[in-house]
C-alpha cells in the first residue's frame, strides 16, 4: 500500500511541477513564449522547423512518460496501452497549462497567476509570487489581419 501511494504522490507531483514550469516560463518570458507559439518562427502550417518540431517533441515526450507511467499505475484514466489515450490525456494536460498561460497574459486571469507559483507544495517551481503583466499583446506579424 505505500508503495502505491508513493506513486502516486510522485507522479501527481511530477505533473503538477511540470504544470508549474510551464506557466512560469510563459510569465516570466511572455514575449518569448508568445514567439513561440505565434506565426512569426513559422508562417504557414505547412513551413514548421524542424528544430522547433524537435524542442516541441522533447517537452511532449517529458509530459508524455509521466502520464504514461501514472496510466501505467492507475492514477490516471488513459490505458498505458493505448497510445492514442495516453496522447489524448498529454494534450488535455498541455491545453490547461497553456490556456491559463495565454489567458493570464492577457489580463484574463489575473486573480488565479500568483497562486501558480505556490502550487506543488512548499513555495512550488518558482518559489515566489509575481506581478501579473496587463493585458500583454504580442507584436503583430506581417502575416496577422486585422
Amino acid at each position: 500500500m505505500d508503495s502505491v501511494k508513493h506513486k502516486l504522490t510522485v507522479t501527481k507531483t511530477a505533473l503538477i511541477k511540470i504544470g508549474v514550469v510551464y506557466v512560469n516560463f510563459g510569465l516570466d518570458n511572455p514575449v518569448r513564449y508568445r514567439l513561440m507559439f505565434g506565426s512569426a518562427l513559422t508562417p504557414s502550417p505547412d513551413a514548421g522547423s524542424a528544430w522547433l518540431e524537435t524542442a516541441a517533441g522533447g517537452a511532449s515526450a517529458i509530459l508524455g512518460e509521466v502520464i504514461h507511467r501514472g496510466a501505467q499505475a492507475g492514477i490516471f484514466a488513459a490505458s498505458p496501452r493505448k497510445k492514442e489515450d495516453v496522447q489524448l490525456a498529454v494534450l488535455a494536460a498541455w491545453s490547461v497549462v497553456h490556456g491559463l498561460t495565454m489567458l493570464t497574459l492577457d489580463g484574463l486571469a489575473e486573480t488565479v497567476a500568483p497562486k501558480i507559483s505556490k502550487c506543488g507544495g512548499e513555495g512550488g517551481a518558482s518559489g515566489g509570487s509575481r506581478s501579473v503583466p496587463k493585458q500583454r499583446q504580442a507584436p503583430r506579424t506581417s502575416h496577422e489581419k486585422d
